[in-house]
């Protein structure tokens, strides 16, 4: 009974504070933690994620972990090319590079892959463009302007070994750099970096070569396929089938078309990328490129 009336307690208090597009005063307070990525404990090697009121940290994993990305993924709204989603796995979208390149040997097709890695992904989403995409993938306009409210009115401290800082900082305390993330650690950031990436995903598929692959009984369609990774790391793939009549000239090696023609859609993604607030770490993006030369034996 208690429990029963706890929770009942609970949902009062969220749906009043949905309402009213005003948190709890205790939810404007994150604690700042700092964990090592493996690399070694210098500064540049450290992740930074913020620990949340618990309460409100299982609103946000309900609503926007759950909800809204069920009903992204069930409505077909989120791109088969992210597998940060409901029903797919992290190695999934490593499983899809070793299966593009499986085929690219099997056609014996020139083809390449390019890796995008995103420098603070989490950090650098627009919590005002997150209101909009969001609502897109089905999120009420309530909820999602609460949550722009609670992301501009946080308050930081910082934790370390020696304790925790009595000082605090806001993310708008500078108005001529504005403070920008969805909380890296909270329960709607992956759902909100989500939103934010499926108008870059969808303008991608509309403007950049894709890579076409024909089944062998030439009895179905062609697939295509122009992307595939996890979260903020991409992959954008292109073979030779895929190439635009911009780079039919016969007299240039295909291998080199293929490589300009790669050049141009990684031109256009990092466009998209940073409009919507992105920004790629060229230290840690690479490509891939697969040629085949024939010496009329084999």
């Amino acid at each position: 009974m208690k429990d029963d009336a706890y929770i009942r307690v609970l949902f009062e208090l969220v749906e009043i504070a949905f309402i009213t597009h005003s948190p709890l005063p205790r939810w404007k307070y994150a604690t700042q933690l700092m964990l090592e990525k493996g690399k070694g404990p210098a500064i540049e090697n450290l992740r930074i994620i913020q620990l949340l009121e618990a309460d409100m940290n299982w609103l946000l994993r309900s609503l926007w972990g759950r909800r809204l990305n069920h009903h992204a993924q069930a409505e077909g709204i989120y791109s088969e090319d992210q597998y940060a989603a409901p029903g797919k796995l992290c190695w999934s979208a490593i499983l899809n590079k070793v299966i593009y390149f499986d085929l690219l040997r099997q056609m014996r097709h020139c083809g390449a892959l390019m890796d995008n890695d995103a420098t603070a992904a989490f950090d650098r989403v627009l919590p005002a463009l997150c209101v909009v995409t969001c609502r897109q993938l089905g999120m009420p306009k309530t909820a999602q302007r609460f949550f722009f409210t609670l992301l501009r009115q946080m308050e930081y401290t910082v934790t370390t070994a020696h304790g925790t800082s009595s000082a605090t900082y806001f993310a708008t305390a500078n108005p001529k750099v504005p403070g920008q993330g969805v909380i890296q650690g909270g329960g709607a950031s992956q759902p909100n970096f989500n939103s934010q990436q499926h108008p870059v995903l969808k303008s991608v598929e509309a403007n950049c070569m894709p890579a076409v692959f024909s089944h062998a009984s030439r009895l179905r369609k062609r697939v295509k396929r122009w992307l595939g990774g996890f979260s903020d790391d991409m992959g954008l793939f292109l073979n030779e089938l895929g190439l635009s009549s911009d780079y039919s000239d016969s007299s240039v090696p295909i291998a080199q078309r293929v490589r300009d023609a790669l050049q141009s859609n990684v031109s256009r993604y990092e466009a998209y990328f940073n409009a919507a607030g992105g920004s790629l770490n060229i230290k840690k993006c690479f490509y891939y490129l697969v040629s085949f030369a024939w010496t009329g034996t084999q």
